[in-house]
């Protein structure tokens, strides 16, 4: 069971690294550094990365560590934790049904660009 939860935190903060990347693109490497953080806190439970951001900027763990390498201008970092958190709140993984289709549209893009 504790495999499956750290898939499902692992997708999760993929997804997040998505949102991060296109909400926020004038922070380069933000998406990325977000990833970092979590790896090396080793958050494993969505859970978790919930209740850190749902307090806002100023509790958040993960978000202070990001503040050291990259600035964050003071009117982004709550609607950057709010973004974080209603990402991580309203994430569903993909299912086999979405996978399957997924694949089979790579396979046909693939087969066009051929």
């Amino acid at each position: 069971m504790a495999a499956k939860a750290n898939a499902f935190c692992q997708l999760a903060i993929e997804n997040v690294v998505s949102t991060l990347s296109i909400k926020f693109a004038a922070y380069k490497g933000l998406g990325d550094r977000y990833k970092a953080t979590c790896i090396e806190e080793a958050y494993t439970e969505i859970d978790l990365l919930i209740e850190d951001v749902s307090s806002g900027f100023a509790e958040s763990v993960i978000l202070e560590q990001i503040f050291e390498d990259i600035a964050i201008n003071e009117d982004d970092k709550e609607p950057l934790c709010a973004t974080i958190y209603k990402t991580l709140t309203t994430f569903n993984p993909p299912t086999s049904l979405n996978l399957g289709i997924l694949i089979l549209y790579i396979y046909i893009i693939r087969k066009i660009a051929i």
